[in-house]
């Protein structure tokens, strides 16, 4: 199965030691799913932990400066890996510019469209309040992480069980 993952999702899957985005991960490095990246997209997902860190910093939040940097190491490395063995990158043309308040997230509207993976796994709010819209204009489904788990995971069993001795 091939799917999108907007940049949250993935970090939040690279941090966290369980759920739903975690179990997205693993399934990807497992090779139970692929990612369909975008160079924008991958331009995202390897800025995103560091301006997390560089934010934590100017905050003041950080206790435990090297700590935080090798946690935003950790997940440059583990995304490289993913996008290095269970990925496919494809060229975006499309300029669908159909979320105006987060800009940004168009580039996964985009992917999905060029890619025709319609399945955009999201929690963000600016994604899923349009998410009637996308599917009857772009036939482009959201999935939350979890429905997005579950849906590999019935084709786990599907795969399972229709095999043959």
């Amino acid at each position: 199965m091939e799917l999108i993952l907007d940049a949250c999702t993935l970090i939040k899957g690279m941090i966290q030691k369980s759920g739903p985005e975690r179990q997205l991960v693993d399934y990807i490095q497992a090779g139970d799913a692929k990612l369909v990246v975008s160079q924008e997209a991958i331009t995202e997902y390897i800025y995103a932990p560091y301006k997390i860190f560089v934010e934590a910093i100017r905050s003041g939040r950080i206790k435990d400066y090297n700590r935080e940097l090798n946690n935003a190491y950790y997940i440059s490395n583990r995304l490289a890996k993913i996008l290095n063995y269970n990925s496919r990158l494809v060229n975006v043309y499309s300029k669908v510019n159909i979320i105006e308040e987060d800009e940004a997230d168009n580039k996964f509207i985009n992917l999905a469209i060029d890619s025709k993976i319609y399945i955009l796994v999201s929690n963000d709010t600016h994604i899923t309040g349009i998410k009637d819209k996308l599917l009857d204009l772009h036939n482009i489904e959201v999935l939350s992480p979890m429905d997005a788990v579950f849906e590999i995971s019935k084709q786990k069993l599907k795969k399972k069980f229709s095999m043959k001795p």
